[in-house]
């Protein structure tokens, strides 16, 4: 673009120099003389517009010559400038038409390039916001399974204590169940061989001859009578048995109510009994439904605590996150913060430095101007003496002329100053030109590069604004998660005080559950047994019971084989 408009300022001045070259050779010689301070500055002109453009333009020798020529004295008869000024203005044109085609496809490369990589961006950001949202997809994802993979962990570890529990409650049934199993194959054994000594011939024959009945008073297997209360006191026996064992206040009492009814009906004791069983089995009930309920709350428990937990070392996560944001956006800012000095600074020393330069050529240009003034002055001081005396030479040719030194004899002299004059005058007034047209291109310059600090200044603070915008948003989401982790934080402290006062109740009802299981099962036992003797108590057994077996209070479940049959 400077080349462009060098050539074009050389062609506009070569074009005016052909017009003024063209008009000097039609004029007379007086005319040529009177503008010949107009021609001069023509031609100064198209020297330094040329002087210009030359860099940018090849010239051949003989333009150069003319160039040369053209800085020293003019002719303006020469018809053969006009035509070597004319050769310079078409070399000039088809230059400018070359910049211009060149200048054009370069433009059009530049624009293409820009739309593709354009485009390119366009793709790029749009793949960058797809995977924005396909990070966050994923990070949503990742805590879910996170969350689902602490869930099935704490729910194993649950399933693997109750396996465990299981496992052992069903080793120590199965441990009992043998014992029993292997006690009533010993008994059953037992029985068999009794009987089997007992129905021998030679038994059958020994008890006919050895025991006469009504005569022998020992005791005999036939029961002679009824003895009253003996029930009452098997079942008193069995009451203070299981009292004693499990350390049961109410199994005491009802073993003094039993003794108090040492005689007589037994129904009101028998419905204790009753009542009593069943309040066992209602204490059992609401013992199991008790420990269950406590395990069930602290699975509950847990499984909060766990999601607290873990959504307690999210939110240190996210905090850390923001703070880390807001630390790189604050050291970005102090960057920022700088750069924008710096282009203030930079702003500031170029209006020193423009306001330094223009002060220097406007004082120069004064100077110049006034000097000029000047010289037009005395040089038309000069013309207006040599012109009068001119005319009064000319105004009477029948006038007799005196032969003496007349005004115009140190002519040549004066025309030598005034040629001077006009050389001074010619250099001031190019190099106030010179002078202007560098004020312009420095002003010119000024502003461009003014206009760019500006812009980059604009940038910056654009920058900082988005930065104050970004530390502001990061700090206020970071006390969002701080208040929601101090939430989450309490809610943790909650869970764990219930926790703690959960312990105080659930622990010793889990803990000693089998052992509370073992005594309602001695106390059932020993109603159970109680309830026997005392409701058998209505009708006498026939058989009359030895007295070692009434010392190990059988039931009638337990009775021998003979009362039995």
């Amino acid at each position: 673009m400077a080349e462009t408009a060098e050539t074009q300022q050389a062609l506009a001045a070569l074009q005016k120099a052909i017009t003024v070259l063209a008009s000097a050779t039609t004029e007379k010689s007086a005319a040529a003389f009177v503008q010949t301070e107009k021609y001069t500055s023509t031609m100064a002109a198209v020297v330094s517009s040329m002087s210009k453009a030359s860099m940018s333009v090849k010239l051949n020798k003989k333009q150069l010559a003319l160039l040369h020529t053209l800085s020293g004295k003019y002719a303006p008869q020469s018809a053969t400038i006009q035509g070597i000024l004319g050769d310079m203005y078409t070399t000039f044109s088809k230059n400018v038409q070359t910049a211009t085609s060149d200048e054009a496809n370069s433009q059009y490369k530049f624009e293409d390039l820009i739309a593709t990589l354009q485009k390119a961006l366009n793709t790029l950001e749009e793949t960058v916001v797809k995977k924005e949202q396909k990070k966050a997809e994923n990070e949503i994802q990742l805590a879910d399974a996170t969350q689902l993979f602490a869930d099935s962990e704490e729910q194993l570890k649950a399933e693997e204590t109750l396996f465990d529990a299981t496992k052992t409650s069903c080793q120590q049934q199965t441990a009992a169940w043998q014992t029993r199993s292997g006690l009533r194959t010993d008994e059953l054994a037992g029985i068999k061989k009794a009987l089997d000594i007992l129905t021998d011939p030679a038994a059958k024959k020994l008890f006919a001859s050895s025991i006469k009945p009504g005569v022998s008073k020992a005791a005999s297997f036939i029961q002679m009578g009824s003895i009253s209360g003996t029930g009452s006191q098997n079942a008193l026996k069995v009451l203070e048995l299981h009292a004693r064992r499990t350390h049961s206040f109410r199994l005491a009492a009802l073993a003094a109510n039993v003794r108090m009814h040492s005689s007589g009906h037994f129904d009101e004791v028998l419905q204790t009994i009753d009542n009593l069983l069943q309040e066992l089995q209602d204490e059992e009930q609401a013992d199991i439904k008790k420990v269950d309920s406590c395990k069930s709350d602290y699975q509950t428990l847990t499984s909060n605590q766990k999601d607290l937990e873990w959504k307690i070392k999210n939110n240190k996560a996210k905090v850390q996150k923001h703070q880390k944001a807001v630390d790189d956006k604050t050291a970005t800012k102090k960057v920022v913060i700088a750069d924008i000095a710096t282009a203030v600074k930079t702003l500031s020393d170029m209006k020193t430095a423009r306001t330094k330069e223009n002060g220097e050529y406007v004082v120069a240009k004064k100077e110049d101007e006034k000097a000029i003034g000047l010289l037009l002055k005395a040089k038309e001081a000069l013309a207006a003496y040599f012109e009068s005396s001119f005319l009064q030479q000319a105004g009477d040719p029948h006038q007799k002329k005196i032969k003496l030194s007349g005004k115009d004899s140190a002519k040549g002299q004066t025309d030598v100053v005034v040629a001077l004059l006009d050389n001074i005058i010619e250099d001031l007034n190019s190099e106030l030109a010179e002078t202007k047209a560098n004020e312009a291109a420095a002003q010119e310059d000024y502003e461009a590069l003014k206009k760019s600090v500006e812009d980059q200044k604009a940038a910056l603070e654009k920058s900082k604004t988005n930065l104050d915008g970004g530390i502001a948003a990061e700090n206020s989401a970071k006390a969002d998660e701080e208040k929601l982790q101090g939430d989450n934080e309490g809610s943790l402290k909650t869970e764990q005080d219930t926790e703690a006062d959960l312990k105080k109740t659930c622990d010793d009802a889990i803990k000693n559950q089998p052992e509370r299981r073992e005594k309602r099962k001695i106390e059932a036992d020993g109603l159970t047994q109680a309830r026997d003797f005392l409701a058998g108590m209505s009708s006498d057994a026939l058989i009359q019971t030895p007295k070692q077996a009434q010392k190990m209070f059988p039931t009638f479940q337990t009775l021998s084989f003979l009362q039995r049959h």
